[in-house]
Parts: structure tokens; sequence; C-alpha cells
């Protein structure tokens, strides 16, 4: 048992047992307002610049980046890529630009009149573009691959669309200031405003299916945290823990239960919702995107670039089956682990890695209470682990 534990510990070291999220060197210094992946190395980051928009690409997973040239003063705010090699860039003043070989030329294709937007596409062929005049939401398409695009469709009370989703290739939804929502059933042809759930700006909205989805945002007094069940007729408040004042900037999923949202936090679910723990505080980030399941990237001010790589890594996520339980959580004094399995030792860990305390567990101990008196304000983690080799993972906050 006690060479297990050291080979354990070992193994520690070396994985991201907890799904950390490591910090990239973009060698940029500009806020950086979006990303994007065609596949796990494969990526684009987009932002502002001093004479130029900052615009990078990495084609080894993030180990390096390398700018790409524009010809635009104005910050990139949204990318899309429908191919490898074909992608779209939409910047501050609604510039639309497009690519056909990998990022390496831009083409001017358009400008579209009104504030700030977004780009979603929904195959290689149809896309749409999201606008506002700061009265009404303005939505733009294009059948033929972002060459040509139709006339525009408005929506009353949209003051600044900040997001796009499409769940499906007839279904789509906008969000924007003020907690505006609207929603297409017919493939962009008509829009339509839905039951405003807040009036605090929307940043980000994501459909996990045609009825199921997340928005978040925030007006910098509390954050919004919203899902639907129903496409958009009603909203439920959701929190993370702790619960936070930052507006949310992003939201993602990955699949129907595991989505992550961020602020100075980046939170993870594992329940549809549920529960939101937090991952990681490396910085204020403003945009999400996960070319697969176990492969994610932040972006955020002054060249922030993040990632998180669980590929190799232990389940973080087995506190959601029934091997534990524990509370309460958040705690100030004390927690209590209920465990319905043998184990034979529990090791908690702080949030950078290092380990806090060692436990030593027999097969009949059922509970274990564990006193925080002397730990500080934060994010711990604890492991379990038995003789077969069987490992749970847990994650509690201590709030004093």
């Amino acid at each position: 048992m006690k060479t297990f534990i050291c080979i354990l510990i070992i193994s520690l070291q070396s994985l991201s047992i907890f799904g950390q999220w490591t910090t990239l060197n973009s060698g940029s210094t500009e806020k950086l307002n979006t990303v994007y992946f065609t596949s796990d190395n494969v990526g684009y980051a987009g932002g502002s610049g001093v004479t130029n928009a900052t615009l990078l690409k990495t084609i080894d997973g993030g180990t390096n980046w390398f700018p790409l040239t524009i010809n635009t003063i104005h910050e990139i705010v949204s990318i899309f890529f429908t191919s490898p090699d074909t992608g779209f860039v939409l910047n501050y003043n609604n510039e639309l630009y497009k690519t056909t070989d990998g990022g390496n030329n831009w083409l001017f294709k358009k400008q579209f009149w009104g504030y700030t937007g977004k780009i979603y596409f929904t195959s290689n062929l149809i896309g749409y573009v999201g606008v506002s005049d700061g009265v009404q939401g303005i939505f733009h398409k294009t059948y033929d691959e972002g060459n040509t695009w139709t006339d525009s469709v408005t929506v009353t009370g949209m003051s600044n669309v900040t997001a796009l989703h499409f769940p499906s290739s007839s279904i789509g939804y906008a969000v924007s200031f003020g907690g505006k929502i609207a929603k297409t059933l017919d493939a962009g042809l008509s829009w339509s405003e839905l039951t405003q759930p807040t009036t605090k700006p929307l940043m980000d909205v994501f459909f996990t299916s045609d009825n199921v989805g997340y928005t978040v945002g925030g007006d910098g007094l509390s954050s919004v945290l919203l899902k639907t069940i129903n496409g958009g007729n009603d909203w439920t408040l959701q929190t993370t823990s702790p619960p936070t004042m930052q507006n949310h900037e992003a939201v993602f999923f990955t699949e129907e239960t595991t989505g992550y949202c961020g602020n100075g936090y980046i939170y993870k679910t594992i329940n549809s919702g549920t529960t939101w723990n937090p991952m990681t505080s490396n910085g204020q980030i403003l945009d999400l995107f996960f070319p697969s399941s176990t492969i994610g990237y932040a972006v955020g001010y002054s060249g922030l670039i993040l990632k998180l790589n669980s590929t190799n890594s232990i389940n973080e996520d087995m506190e959601s089956d029934e091997i534990i339980s524990f509370f309460p959580n958040p705690t100030n004094n004390q927690i209590t682990v209920s465990i319905t399995q043998d184990v034979g030792f529990l090791i908690i860990y702080d949030l950078n890695g290092k380990e806090i305390d060692n436990y030593n567990t027999n097969q009949n101990e059922k509970e274990i209470i564990i006193d925080v008196a002397k730990y500080e304000n934060g994010v711990y983690t604890f492991l379990l682990g038995n003789q077969n080799q069987k490992i749970s993972l847990g994650r509690f906050i201590v709030n004093k």
C-alpha cells in the first residue's frame, strides 16, 4: 500500500490530474477577444493591436504562436472556420475577412453596418452574421461560403449582439446587452425575441440540443448564469461555487453534462449545470473553445492564452459517481467525506497541486471528518484510493 501511494504521488507531480489549465506563451500582450481551433493542435486567436489587429496561429497545440498578417487596424472580435483552410474573422468595425489557405492570406469580403457583431456557420456554405444598430439586432445570411450576403432580418430591442449559436441547421439563438435573446426556427429567415430573463448584459450563449442551452453575462455587480430546457421559453438561474460578482464572458459545453464558463476563474460543471466548481484563476478570460472533449483553450487580456489537456489525466469527475459524497461545501470549520466503497488513503491538495494532508483509512471506515481550521481560504482537492488502485477525486472550498 505504501509503495502504491509513493508511485501515485510521483504521478501527481507529472500529470495534471486536477484538469489544471496551463498558461501558454502567446508572444503578445494585446487583449485577445476570440479563439477558434480546427483541430486539437491547429488554432487561431484574435484581438486588438497597436497598428494592426492581432491575429495569431498555432500548429502545435499552443506551444508556439506566430502572427498572421491581416490588413485592418480594428481589433478582431469573432473567428469561425468551416474547414482546416477556410475561415472568417469579423473585426470591431464589422468588416468581414475570409481565408482559403489556413490564414496565410485574408481577403476583405464585406462591411456590415452597425455595432460589433458575431459570426457563425452551420455548414461550409451557410453562415450568419449578427450585428446591431444600437436599437435592433440585424442578422445577415450567406448561402455561398460568405461570398455574398442576403438582406438583413431585424429584431427590435437587441442593442448589441454579443453571441450566436446554432445547435442545428435550422434552430439558432442570439444574445445581446440588456438581457435580450432572439431565436430562429427557420434557418435565419425570421427571428423572434424570447421572454427576457434578465436586464443584465448577456455575453455568450451555447446550446447542447435544440432546447437545452445556457447563457452567461453580468453587469459588474453580479454575474448571470442561466439555463433553459424548453428552447428559451423559460430560464433558471444557476450559480458557481462560491458565487461570483464578476461578469461571465464565455460558456462552452463539450457534451450534454460537461461544460465550462469563465471570468477571472474558469468554472466547470459535470452535471448539466447543477453545480459549477472553479478550476483556475490564471487571468481574466474573454473566450473559450474546445476542439475536443479533453482539450480546451481560453483567451483574455494581456495576451492571455490558457490550455486544458486532460487526455492523460486521472478522471477528475469521479465526484459525480457514488463512491463519495462530501458536505458542507463550501465549509468554514470541517468537511465530512462519506465513502460507499473500500478505500485505503485520502490525500488533500491545494489548487496548485501541493499536498496539504494525508490520511490512511481502514476498509471499514465509511466516514472521514477533515478539520479545515488550519487551511487558508481557497479551493482544495482530495484524492481517494484503495489497494485495487481505484481512484476518486472531489473538490471542496474553504471560506471562513
